[in-house]
């Protein structure tokens, strides 16, 4: 087995017994060949081999200090440059959710909305071509009557609503004397075709010259709010003194919005 070899404490020692030897072998030695006497040169060996154990106790002080001196950690040198930043990693799983929080307070409420636009709509309309005397007031032309073909058209509306009709209406004066006619609108309660027909327009009137074959073409308007239900809007005409006068090519339109 391999001896370790001596660290710096063990130096004087090995130095010191070395420097021992040489002195007993001086002494030994030298008188045998007529030098001088044991004691003069033990002495002197001795003296120097403190001289030498002296030198190796400096020497091995300044091998402490120069290792302490080797150990100590240098300053820290200058920052070196930022790398660059590296990618980013996966996202990771999604956490599971979280229990629901109680329900807040009711908010203030908030300002009116605009205006909506106008409800739904519904709407009959009716035409009659054959003629029909109004030497006393008759219907021309209305909703419920069968005029030309047509069928039973009164109007329904399933909400309250304003109801208004558009007419018109060709008069012909069939003497050669001087006549009046009048026409109105007129719409029912919405209990019968024929129940209740009040105006829902002021009446037309229009004077025919003493002229045979004179004719006025009448246009009128008018309009009735009215609840839900089933109305019949009538057109009616007559002459004011009950002489003969005749209507035809009658047109009759109704409109309902609860707008």
């Amino acid at each position: 087995m391999a001896r370790k070899p001596a660290g710096p404490k063990g130096r004087p020692r090995t130095i010191l017994l070395g420097i021992t030897c040489i002195v007993l072998l001086a002494g030994t030695v030298s008188p045998a060949f007529g030098g001088p006497t044991a004691t003069g040169g033990a002495a002197k060996a001795l003296k120097t081999a403190k001289r030498a154990l002296g030198i190796a106790k400096q020497a091995d002080k300044r091998s402490k200090l120069a290792l302490v001196a080797a150990q100590k950690t240098g300053p820290a040198g200058p920052r070196g440059a930022r790398g660059s930043e590296g990618l980013d990693g996966p996202e990771g799983p999604r956490g599971s959710k979280g229990t629901t929080g109680a329900q807040g307070p009711q908010g203030a409420t908030g300002p009116a909305g605009s205006t909506g636009p106008p409800g739904p709509t519904a709407s009959r309309s009716v035409t009659r071509g054959s003629s029909e005397s109004i030497a006393t007031e008759a219907t021309v032309i209305d909703l419920a009557s069968v005029h030309d073909g047509g069928a039973d058209a009164q109007i329904t509306i399933p909400y309250s609503a304003r109801v208004m009709a558009f007419a018109t209406v060709q008069v012909k004066n069939p003497d050669a004397a001087a006549r009046e006619g009048t026409c109105v609108l007129r719409i029912s309660d919405g209990t019968g075709p024929d129940s209740d027909l009040s105006p829902m327009s002021q009446t037309y009137a229009f004077d025919f010259p003493a002229q045979s074959g004179f004719d006025v073409t009448a246009a009128l308007q008018g309009a009735a709010s009215k609840a839900a239900g089933t109305y019949n809007v009538r057109l009616a005409c007559a002459e004011t003194s009950g002489e003969p006068l005749t209507a035809a090519r009658a047109n009759l339109s109704v409109f309902a919005s609860d707008s």
